[in-house]
């Protein structure tokens, strides 16, 4: 595809090391950024997106988010500090007012020194430069913000949700009042913005009648993904025909293509793992929707070799998975890194050693906690 996932240093790295061909390639940048990108990478003509939130339930879910994250970078802080959430939004671990800060490519302002300025350049880019929504209206914005992106299917499931109504009503008025006072600039950017949203649904008059729509199909598709997630739970713990059970009930159901295609999968795993024959069947199946979504999609290329890979064809797996690694596509570190992992043991079946170490040490190189890799390059001597 044409989106770069950009959550991290070593993203932007992968980025400048491109060609000018590569770059030209990517449409979308995804991740969390400051305002200002656009300027360091040299782009011109582009369109920003993003969902604010209200800063009080940001606060509070971050702190829950870290506080029961083992190797979060303020897991230890909290726990061992035994921070309260007012010692968390206050002492300055984490950054207050982080959406101005964001928005006013102000990330290098020190804790408590934004003032009214940076607040103004805030506003001015946000209503400037951005199509904007907010996660507490997350339906009225997908909707509301498909205007321009034009994705085919919004359908989405919660993750990482920290349960935010329980854990705020766990806590004093005064409690709250400290971490909006901590956030105050990032409250009177958020209720402009909010003013300005409702404004802006508010002249849709069919608005409503499609956000009800969409809740109702959402919801749908949402109790199928809550019956795949338990297969996945199913199989994690070993029970191999609860999960086939729930695999095989969900065939019956009316499934978008993409997740017939990882029910269709998910079941020839389960029958691999019984080496049952049936698993090449279900492979098969799987392995034609894919071809019929778009092969162009570094993603559905890297699922097709992975697919050849497990029917044994290695010529058809190794062909995908060079093609992940030319220069045309600009896959995310994961899917390069798993291309070349894979690429190292088809090398390694072949006995082409030399390659095998080469394509692992790639893998290593794009991604340095990929640990089969380096169990390799270990016996490798490497």
């Amino acid at each position: 595809d044409h989106i770069f996932r950009l959550y991290d240093d070593d993203a932007k790295k992968r980025y400048h090391g491109f060609s000018e061909k590569q770059k030209k390639k990517i449409r979308l940048f995804m991740g969390h950024f400051f305002y200002g990108l656009h300027i360091e990478f040299n782009s011109k003509h582009v369109q920003y997106f993003t969902i604010l939130r209200d800063p009080v339930d940001r606060i509070i879910s971050e702190y829950h988010y870290s506080k029961k994250r083992i190797g979060h970078i303020w897991y230890k802080k909290i726990n061992e500090g035994r921070l309260s959430i007012e010692d968390f939004a206050t002492s300055g671990i984490i950054a207050d007012n982080y959406q101005v800060r964001l928005l006013a490519n102000a990330q290098a302002v020190s804790y408590g020194k934004l003032t009214s300025e940076h607040l103004a350049t805030a506003k001015r880019n946000l209503f400037k430069y951005f199509h904007f929504g907010l996660q507490e209206m997350f339906d009225e914005t997908l909707l509301f913000l498909n205007q321009y992106l034009k994705i085919d299917d919004l359908g989405y499931v919660k993750r990482n949700v920290t349960s935010l109504k329980k854990n705020r009503d766990a806590y004093s008025d005064a409690v709250i009042e400290v971490i909006k006072d901590s956030q105050g600039l990032d409250y009177e950017l958020y209720n402009l913005a909010k003013n300005r949203f409702i404004e802006l649904i508010g002249g849709d008059g069919n608005l409503k009648t499609q956000v009800q729509a969409f809740k109702a199909e959402n919801f749908r598709n949402t109790k199928i993904s809550a019956l795949f997630h338990q297969s996945t739970e199913a199989i994690e713990k070993g029970r191999l025909d609860l999960a086939k059970n729930i695999l095989q009930d969900l065939l019956n159901r009316d499934l978008e293509a993409h997740l017939e295609y990882e029910v269709l999968f998910r079941l020839g795993d389960i029958y691999d793992r019984k080496n049952d024959k049936n698993a090449i069947s279900y492979y098969q199946q799987s392995l034609e929707i894919l071809l019929k979504l778009n092969g162009k999609s570094p993603l559905v290329i890297y699922r097709c070799g992975s697919i050849y890979k497990r029917m044994g064809d290695r010529k058809q797996a190794e062909a995908s998975f060079k093609r992940i690694i030319s220069d045309q596509f600009q896959a995310d570190t994961n899917i390069m890194a798993g291309a070349f992992f894979h690429l190292g043991e088809i090398s390694f079946l072949n006995n082409r050693h030399d390659a095998a170490q080469q394509y692992f040490q790639k893998a290593v190189e794009t991604d340095r906690n990929h640990l089969k890799a380096s169990e390799y390059l270990t016996k490798y001597g490497a």
